[in-house]
């Protein structure tokens, strides 16, 4: 090395290169290399030499290529590089004049070939044992290992030792594995052998002494080399996704531009839910030009879960700008085929075409130029081809061709299960027909075929035939009462159709089959929001006292919710604390506590409007707000939202008319009996609310504002109507005062059909004007 470090121009020499490859397997002399590259010029094979050694994964086979211009010998080195890919001739049409690097790649392609190399051919150590890479790369590890164990090598060299890591990974023996790893690394740092020793230490659980490594590694600049291929493939093929998540964070936080690192954490964050990460790391290798087609489907996955389906399109356009062949083009025609925007489509195909592609073979090319109305030129592409029924039932539907429909419809009816898109097609496109409606029905009744009944129940909804979609879901669940999705089906029906007890039923017949908690969570919803949405808040409680594991964060809080309409707040507030940052999320918690809040602060102020209300009726006067504070003991505080409250109309919305209308009747028959009141304008809500049968200061205050909007509604005179004409003979034969609070009581009945009588009488009273005039 002295010699060297003194006449570094010797290191120019192939000669010397070449030795320094087949030789050099250690530290030592491989760093004191390193120096005399840094503190020379001109070493740029010398560094290519090295860079081989260490593992590099930045030399690129063109780069390997291009040496032969300037000597023969680096052949050596490609050869082992090489053995990573299936395909490394294209490189090498034009092979050195060495017999022993053209017996090696011949070897090599004998080794694809056949998963072994001839009995008389042996590794070649000089090269990196080549053939037992391949064999590894193959997955062969014990043609592998033999082709190991009969070369000529040394117990201690690196390369040797790495390989038999990766076959015991391969079998995998992570400790046997880690073993070579280790003692690989600790001869010669190579970054083949430190991801081998990473991926060990990952599928043994040893996180510690993997974040070790990563540190380690980060420390001396060496992790942003490491080439994470291996890893990839290794954690991908063994679904080993749950291993990582101990050092996700490391892994995450180191600067890299290896794709494979960057694929491993966007597929981990896909996995894990966490989309906006993994679309990071994806987008990297579109933006640093390092992806390949899988990427872009991969891309556009992550992009669909992620709702950002209005992302797809622009992401897949300006690939296909880049995109020399068709694929791009023929997935973005996928995409517009799957959003049923066949016009968009078949101009996307046409594009794809005019790239060099070959449609025939592409069932939703087929299908676009169908549902274009490009049926001949369809037909000519499936010529001398044995269309399948689901293409041809397109064409027959497209040419009304309905006895050719029927006759494919009965062809296949004793197999459905296979040919499920042939019958779905038929109700999806041809249901308005009637020959074909009545096939599919009379076929379910056959069969029994669930698939298809739930078919039929979907259609016929649509088309408003709700007597045959509960008829049919009525069916199924009889052929299979423990089917979720069915009785799900039904239930929908049901409360679409406005039989809300029907599906409440249907949804408590069906608890018993399910399985556990998890299974019936999205029934219990629906059961649930029907509940809360008839106010019957006992049930839900008394459902959730009995099955409190069948919970989630959608209806814990209708449970929660219920408990404080039913002024149950310790019992609410409990629920709060104990699900807080678990079931329920941190907005919704803060919601359901500040609705808690809420009704437990208007509770009090109910309160003390009924104080007010019961201190104004012994008074027998409204009192104005000092009065309030020091006649009713209205604290201070509060007086400004008593008053609000009794002033606004909040609450008073989607109320029962018939009911309020029933209530002033009632109201009004006691509160003349009780109270002295000459009108009524008389009729306060004081008044109303000691007069109701159950004192409720929102219904008081809800029925004055009804009584109100009564008085202020313009009537027309219901000269037709016969029960307000013998209802107004009565006042007028009784002599009762025209104003409404009279007229109500006398005729005991209510404030609107009281002003209905005095309208009609108002009437007449305006004719009898004129008349006399």
């Amino acid at each position: 090395m002295k010699f060297l470090g003194e006449y570094p121009a010797v290191l120019q020499s192939p000669g010397v290169i070449d030795q320094i490859g087949f030789l050099v397997r250690g530290d030592e002399i491989l760093n004191a290399l390193e120096d005399i590259i840094r503190s020379s010029k001109d070493m740029d094979l010398l560094r290519d030499a090295v860079l081989v050694l260490r593992g590099a994964p930045r030399i690129s086979y063109q780069d390997l290529q291009e040496t032969h211009s300037r000597f023969l010998e680096f052949y050596a080195f490609a050869a082992s590089r090489f053995s990573r890919t299936s395909s490394y001739f294209p490189p090498m049409n034009r092979l050195p004049e060495n017999k022993e690097v053209i017996t090696a790649l011949n070897s090599l392609s004998e080794v694809e070939r056949n998963g072994r190399a001839r009995p008389d051919i042996l590794d070649y150590p000089q090269y990196m044992f080549p053939l037992s890479r391949k064999l590894v790369e193959m997955k062969l590890p014990d043609a592998a290992i033999q082709q190991l164990s009969m070369s000529p090598h040394d117990e201690n060299d690196p390369f040797y030792n790495y390989l038999k890591g990766r076959v015991e990974l391969i079998r995998d023996n992570y400790q046997n594995a880690l073993k070579h790893s280790e003692k690989s690394v600790e001869t010669l740092f190579n970054f083949e052998f430190a991801e081998l020793e990473l991926i060990c230490l990952i599928f043994l659980g040893e996180a510690k002494q993997a974040r070790k490594l990563i540190e380690r590694l980060s420390e001396k600049n060496q992790f942003q080399q490491l080439d994470f291929r291996l890893a990839y493939e290794t954690i991908t093929n063994k679904n080993a996704w749950v291993l990582l998540d101990a050092i996700t964070d490391e892994l995450n936080s180191k600067e890299s531009t290896d794709p494979w690192l960057h694929r491993l954490l966007r597929d981990l964050y896909q996995q894990k839910g966490k989309l906006d990460l993994s679309l990071q790391h994806s987008s990297f290798l579109f933006r640093t030009n390092q992806y390949a087609d899988s990427d872009v489907d991969r891309h556009v996955d992550i992009l669909k879960s992620a709702n950002k389906q209005s992302e797809v399109l622009p992401f897949l356009q300006d690939m296909e700008i880049e995109a020399h062949s068709p694929k791009i083009s023929i997935r973005i025609a996928h995409y517009f085929y799957e959003d049923k925007d066949y016009r968009s489509a078949l101009k996307a195909f046409r594009k794809a075409f005019e790239k060099g592609a070959d449609l025939s073979s592409d069932n939703k090319f087929v299908r676009t130029l169908i549902e274009t109305g490009n049926v001949d030129e369809a037909e000519r592409i499936l010529e001398g081809h044995e269309a399948s029924p689901e293409i041809m039932i397109r064409i027959y539907q497209k040419r009304s061709r309905i006895p050719e429909v029927l006759s494919l419809l009965e062809k296949y009816k004793g197999d459905t299960d296979s040919h499920k898109e042939l019958y779905r097609h038929a109700a999806e496109t041809l249901w308005y027909n009637t020959d074909v409606r009545d096939f599919l029905v009379n076929l379910f009744k056959e069969t029994g075929a669930v698939w298809l009944g739930k078919v039929i129940v979907g259609k016929a909804f649509d088309n408003g035939d709700k007597k045959m979609a509960l008829e049919i879901c009525d069916n199924l669940l009889n052929i299979q009462q423990d089917d979720i999705e069915i009785r799900k089906i039904m239930v929908d029906l049901l409360v679409k159709s406005g039989n809300r007890n029907e599906a409440i039923e249907t949804i408590l017949k069906g608890l018993k089959y399910y399985r556990g908690p998890s299974d019936a969570i999205e029934m219990i919803n629906v059961l649930f929001m029907l509940y809360f949405e008839d106010r019957d808040y006992d049930s839900i409680i008394r459902f959730y006292e009995t099955n409190p594991t069948y919970v989630d964060s959608r209806n814990l809080q209708f449970v929660i919710r219920s408990y404080i309409e039913k002024e149950n707040f310790s019992m609410a507030e409990r629920l709060l604390s104990r699900y807080e940052g678990t079931i329920l999320s941190k907005d919704t918690h803060q919601e359901l506590l500040e609705d808690l809040k809420f009704k437990k602060d208007f509770l009090e102020i109910t309160l003390y409007v009924s104080r007010l209300l019961k201190a104004e009726y012994k008074a027998g006067k409204v009192f104005n707000k000092q009065e309030a504070f020091y006649k009713a003991n209205i604290p201070i505080e509060r007086i400004e939202d008593v008053y609000n409250f009794l002033e606004s109309r909040d609450f008073y919305y989607d109320i029962n008319e018939e009911k309020y209308e029933l209530l002033s009747r009632d109201v009004i028959q006691k509160a003349v009996k009780s109270s002295d009141l000459e009108s009524v304008r008389d009729l306060k809500i004081n008044v109303i609310y000691n007069n109701l049968e159950r004192k409720d200061p929102i219904i008081a205050r809800n029925l004055y504002l009804y009584i109100q909007d009564q008085l202020e509604t313009a009537r027309a005179p219901k000269l037709k109507n016969a029960h307000v004409l013998k209802q107004l003979k009565l006042v007028l034969k009784e002599k009762v005062k025209p104003e409404p609070l009279h007229v109500a009581y006398y005729l005991k009945t209510g404030i609107s059909e009281a002003l209905d009588v005095l309208s009609l009488m108002n009437y007449m009273s305006k004719m009898d004007r004129e008349r006399f005039q």
